[in-house]
Formats: structure tokens, C-alpha cells, sequence
């Protein structure tokens, strides 16, 4: 699956994002361990935008594998004695944190069964579809700005030096290559593939298309950063 670019990197470890081991954890000192708190402001400063500017993006907290062999993902909350699990999306490694105000005054650590230096945190913009209907080239531009919108809103670098998506990227379900077809005002269809299971769409793309229909189920779509 792509990833947000080296840029969004920096954006975001300036917003406070990078994972530590509090002094005092030994028993899980070997693993990939972040305070609650910190997680919950990375994710909370973009849930708590408007609505109305964010209906069509989802805001993930990313685990981003830096080697092959580990084990599917398991991460849980240790508050005191007890241990609350957290669900993970294994496909994505998304970590589905919940936003809780009392967790982040009590501050516990979430731990994962990954060993510390194996991923990197992220945040991730998953753009949606509107309710009830398929994407089309004007739901994902309008997605994709949104996301732009929330980047901007919350990066402490100059506008121009805050990275923006130029377009989307396309995921397919499962692992097989994803056929779209784009068309425009007037009825000509243009067909893409993307072997590898994912396609890359430029805002021109979808502003010169009316209409998109694709051979294959799409699991997902992210902003597309040049």
C-alpha cells in the first residue's frame, strides 16, 4: 500500500507523533510502545475540525511495517491491572484507538506485539465515498481537497512547504490488479490498470472525467502525493 511521502513524514512528526517508551515500562521495553495521550492528540486535532469540511475523510493512526517478518498486529491499552484490547484493521494496520478524555488525563501505555524499531506511526486520510453511492471523479476531488484542507489546517509549516495531494490512489480488494474506466462529457472511455493492485489518479484525471467505473472492487483510497 503507498505511503504518505517523506514530506507528510516531517509534517507530522513536527505535530508530536513519534513514538517513545516512558521511563518506568521495563516489561514492555522491547516493544513498540506510545503513551495514550500522544495518541490521542495526533488523532483528536483532526476529528475535532468541522464536519462539514471532513464528511468525505477518514482520519487511521498507521502502523508502517519497516521489516517482513512480523507477526500479525495486536495492540492493547494497560490501564493498571487490567488490559484493554484494541481492535486493529491486520489488513492495513490501522490501530482504531478510541477517543477517550479520560484515558488521555490517566495516560496508560498502548503496546503492540511488534518489537520498538519495527514500524514507524502515521496518520493516514482515507478518503470515502458518500453515502449509499460509488465514487465518481467529482466525490474523490472533493475528498482529496478536504484532506488537503485538514493538512493545512493543522501543519505548523509555511503554506508553501505544506505538502498537498495532487490526487488519489486507487487500492484494490485482495491481491489482483485494478481495472477503472474513466469517462468524459463526451462518452469517451479511457481504461487504466494497475498490476500491482493499486492505480494513481492526478487531478486532472478526475477533472477532465464525468463518470468512473472500475472491474474491481476498491478497498480503499488515499490522497496521492507527488
Amino acid at each position: 500500500m503507498n505511503a504518505l511521502p517523506m514530506r507528510l513524514h516531517l509534517v507530522l512528526a513536527l505535530l508530536g507523533m513519534l513514538a517513545v517508551v516512558p521511563a518506568g515500562a521495563a516489561a514492555v521495553s522491547e516493544s513498540l510502545v506510545f503513551p495514550y495521550q500522544r495518541l490521542y492528540e495526533l488523532k483528536y486535532q483532526f476529528i475535532a475540525l468541522p464536519t462539514d469540511d471532513t464528511s468525505l475523510v477518514q482520519v487511521h493512526l498507521k502502523l508502517q511495517s519497516r521489516r517482513d517478518d512480523l507477526p500479525l498486529l495486536e495492540a492493547w491499552i494497560e490501564r493498571g491491572a487490567d488490559k484493554i484490547d484494541l481492535p486493529v484493521d491486520k489488513r492495513h494496520d490501522f490501530l482504531n484507538l478510541p477517543l477517550s478524555p479520560q484515558l488521555g488525563q490517566e495516560n496508560p501505555l498502548v503496546v503492540t506485539n511488534w518489537p520498538r524499531d519495527a514500524a514507524r506511526l502515521k496518520v493516514v486520510f482515507e478518503l470515502l465515498r458518500p453515502t449509499g453511492q460509488p465514487h465518481s471523479p467529482q466525490s474523490l476531488l472533493l475528498a482529496m481537497r478536504q484532506a488537503n484542507a485538514m493538512i493545512s489546517a493543522r501543519s505548523r509549516l509555511s503554506k508553501e512547504r505544506t505538502p498537498q495531494a495532487v490526487g488519489v490512489t486507487l487500492h484494490a480488494a485482495g491481491e489482483q490488479a485494478l481495472e477503472i474506466t474513466l469517462v468524459d462529457a463526451a462518452g469517451n472511455e479511457r481504461k487504466l490498470i494497475g498490476d500491482s493492485g493499486s492505480l494513481d489518479l492526478s487531478a486532472g484525471d478526475l477533472e477532465a472525467s464525468t463518470a468512473l467505473t472500475s472491474d474491481t472492487a476498491i478497498d480503499l483510497v488515499l490522497p496521492w502525493f507527488d
